[in-house]
């Protein structure tokens, strides 16, 4: 049986003690690629001894949505946060009726001076601050849900728990990158359009109807890597890049390594200029 089959064999022990021993069993047997994978896996044993209230972000530091609050006003406030889902509450944050997205909502095409954000609420799970680290990921993964708002013996909110938070501390700290959602596109008055080079082109082609990248660009996941391969290199801050279509990519922030934020024009136009073989 291979490493992988063994661990994954290994996940449906619930018992700390048996599930430490059968890591360590692999230990001896292991090497290369193998031993990284069995060193990720020892890093989670700790996990059956923390609560969650060890990883939780603190009560005053939750960004949350007051569901009664007018839609335009909350958008100037999740804007300012780099998450994408956020508690949704009744006037007070230990008034929690689920969780919301922004990204989700955005893309709902509604009216946003009449929206209703009750409309798009989705469950969101309440632990008790003494549930280990190990239960909460085992039941995220049933119940399929990421987020988990920690509750005291008398219900007032004591903090918030992502699946996020869960797996930095497994894992370690990651790309910093990569630790926040993505950020949902912003529609200017001039029709351009500012994205985050992480969003997936599909998601781009969803966010602007009627747009459809040309064959040689699909193959490319997201915006940023799209711009890159347009220009041939890492486009440097301000650089121009043409997309086939006619559309014109600006980009606003980069590094060395990737385009982390860039800015369409000409949207309206490309769209016009697509055969109509190519439109949805």
């Amino acid at each position: 049986m291979s490493i992988i089959a063994q661990i994954k064999k290994f996940f449906r022990f619930k018992d700390p003690q048996v599930f430490q021993e059968a890591i360590l069993s692999l230990d001896a047997e292991a090497e290369g690629p193998d031993q990284e994978k069995i060193e990720i896996l020892k890093k989670m044993l700790p996990f059956f001894e923390r609560t969650v209230t060890s990883v939780m972000t603190p009560r005053a530091d939750i960004d949350w949505i007051d569901l009664n609050q007018p839609f335009p006003k909350v958008q100037k406030y999740v804007l300012k946060s780099s998450h994408n889902y956020f508690p949704l509450c009744q006037h007070d944050l230990d008034k929690v009726v689920g969780r919301v997205s922004l990204k989700r909502v955005l893309l709902s095409k509604e009216d946003l001076e009449t929206l209703k954000l009750e409309k798009h609420a989705e469950p969101i799970m309440f632990v008790s601050p003494s549930m280990t680290c190990l239960d909460l990921m085992i039941r995220m993964r049933q119940e399929k849900n990421h987020m988990a708002i920690v509750v005291d013996e008398f219900g007032g909110v004591d903090g918030l728990v992502t699946l996020s938070d869960l797996a930095q501390k497994v894992i370690g700290e990651t790309d910093p990158d990569m630790e926040h959602d993505i950020e949902p596109a912003v529609h200017h008055k001039d029709g351009s359009i500012t994205v985050d080079g992480r969003m997936l082109v599909e998601d781009l082609q969803e966010e602007v109807p009627g747009l459809v990248l040309q064959d040689k660009d699909e193959d490319t996941d997201s915006v940023g890597g799209l711009v890159s391969t347009l220009a041939g290199h890492i486009p440097a801050r301000g650089e121009l890049v043409k997309h086939g279509t006619g559309l014109v990519f600006e980009v606003l922030v980069c590094d060395a390594r990737r385009v982390k934020k860039v800015r369409l024009h000409h949207v309206k136009e490309a769209i016009k200029s697509m055969p109509s073989s190519l439109r949805p």
